[in-house]
């Protein structure tokens, strides 16, 4: 979402069977209550997921690649990537696509994560950054800085840059003796993370990673997890809609919202958030407690 009214989506259209016969992209104007087709992507091309700066300026992934659009989807440009886009998010006007480089393919390897990063407009990526440890959940929090969170093996890692990706620091964290499932940043300083191995706990910091509490035990992985701007707000999915309105310390089940295929919620602000169930609707909250299901 761009504000908490105005928004851009993926609309696809598939047989009954899922093939998919084309996709759309689609602009909100009432908070999700209603849509209407602005574009069209070329055949062949569903992406899962976009970056978008206002209704027609913004760039769509899916797992080959990328595209650009500055005229709400009517035309598109093929973007440059160092290998297959893994997310994307935009911040002012710096884009980031992590990606998955393979020297040969992802078979046969070695594989390596890398950080492409664009000027909104741009068709290839003004720097290409290593990132230190291979398909981490990216969270970026400003134009040239934000956090890797990753998991090697049963040691959980969290690296911060703050000139996109140029360079990365290590920061000591609770995950460090078990693995991460989860994690996300409201800002440079404040921090949520997903301890696994065993129960799954939530962590959050307040100082940038400094130091860390112990917040609560969670009801799920935090794979998929969202939080809203002020750190009050967070919601998950395992499979049913999970809500904390206390940062994190308690969590109460939100009963009637099924759990949609991509496990995703979107949010914009404090305490607005959308999870989109294809064939079912959208469930949609503008308090943070209360949801509604948008046919």
């Amino acid at each position: 979402m761009l504000t908490a009214r105005v928004g851009v989506g993926v609309a696809p259209i598939t047989t009954y069977s899922g093939r998919l016969i084309r996709g759309y992209l689609v602009r909100t104007n009432d908070a999700g209550a209603s849509w209407r087709i602005t574009g069209v992507f070329p055949n062949g091309i569903y992406p899962w997921t976009t970056a978008f700066i206002s209704p027609e300026v913004g760039y769509v992934i899916d797992s080959t690649g990328a595209l650009f659009t500055d005229d709400a989807g009517r035309t598109w440009s093929k973007v440059l990537t160092s290998g297959g886009p893994l997310s994307i998010s935009v911040k002012g006007r710096v884009v980031w696509i992590p990606v998955e480089y393979c020297k040969h393919s992802a078979m046969q390897g070695p594989c390596s994560t890398h950080l492409d990063t664009y000027q909104v407009g741009a068709l290839a990526p003004k720097s290409v950054a290593s990132v230190p440890q291979e398909q981490p959940f990216f969270s970026q929090v400003g134009p040239v800085a934000g956090y890797a969170f990753g998991s090697g093996g049963i040691s959980g890692k969290v690296y911060v840059t703050t000139n996109s990706g140029r360079t990365w620091r290590s920061m000591a964290n609770p995950c460090e003796s078990g693995q991460i499932t989860g994690g996300s940043a409201v800002s440079l300083t404040r921090l949520f993370l997903y301890c696994g191995l065993g129960p799954t706990v939530l962590y959050s910091s307040s100082d940038g990673g400094a130091t860390w509490q112990r917040r609560s035990e969670s009801p799920g992985d935090g794979l998929g997890a969202a939080v809203g701007s002020s750190g009050e707000f967070l919601w998950q999915l395992n499979p049913g809609l999970w809500e904390s309105g206390d940062g994190g310390r308690s969590w109460t089940p939100v009963s009637g919202v099924t759990y949609g295929p991509s496990g995703d919620i979107v949010t914009y602000g404090a305490h607005e958030a959308w999870h989109v169930v294809p064939g079912h609707g959208i469930y949609r909250t503008l308090n943070g407690t209360s949801w509604d299901l948008l046919k």
